[in-house]
């Protein structure tokens, strides 16, 4: 994922989404079936760099030619604790704030189900709950109207997380991709 955020608006704008299956030897993680999305396409590419359990991963993505290094470290646990169990009751509510890069809301019902609504009328529903395993993640499934939401087909699947990012303030991050593997997209919003 790279993005961009503007702190004075609170919203984070979206340059694009990778996803792919990560290997690990040692210190080094690679993978050779990622998927870079952009807002222009998408396309084939691959991960190789280094990391460390619990601190940082050090990384190039190589799409078709171009390479783009990016240098992750974990939140801060005051914000995000991924060994505290993620609960239905933390997902549960109207949360406001972004879709890719334009507006998007969210309501999660007590049993997982949601809606979502973008800001280009894409409307959206799913399910959204907490990962066996007990680490603070959620598994996400997406239905939508494939020709309303612009993607070849209308089913997704993903993940999610909540932390928080100032004191108050709650953020649900959610980043999916189409079945087809065409399409992706990311819910940034707050409670």
């Amino acid at each position: 994922l790279s993005a961009n955020v503007a702190p004075a608006s609170n919203s984070v704008v979206v340059n694009s989404l990778a996803f792919g299956t990560l290997q690990t030897s040692g210190n080094s993680v690679s993978s050779s079936d990622m998927r870079v999305y952009t807002p222009t396409g998408t396309a084939a590419a691959t991960l190789a760099g280094t990391y460390k359990i619990g601190s940082s991963v050090s990384a190039a993505i190589s799409p078709t030619g171009a390479t783009a290094t990016i240098l992750l470290a974990p939140v801060s646990v005051a914000s995000y604790d991924y060994n505290i169990p993620a609960t239905q009751t933390a997902a549960t509510g109207a949360w406001t704030g972004s879709f890719n890069n334009g507006t998007g809301s969210v309501v999660v019902n007590s049993n997982g189900t949601f809606s979502a609504t973008t800001g280009l009328g894409c409307n959206m529903s799913g399910l959204l709950r907490p990962r066996d395993g007990g680490k603070n993640v959620y598994d996400v499934t997406v239905n939508f109207d494939s020709v309303q939401c612009g993607v070849s087909v209308g089913s997704a699947t993903g993940n999610a997380v909540i932390d928080v990012p100032s004191a108050g303030t709650r953020e649900l991050l959610i980043l999916f991709r189409t079945t087809d593997g065409a399409g992706a997209g990311i819910f940034t919003v707050y409670q």
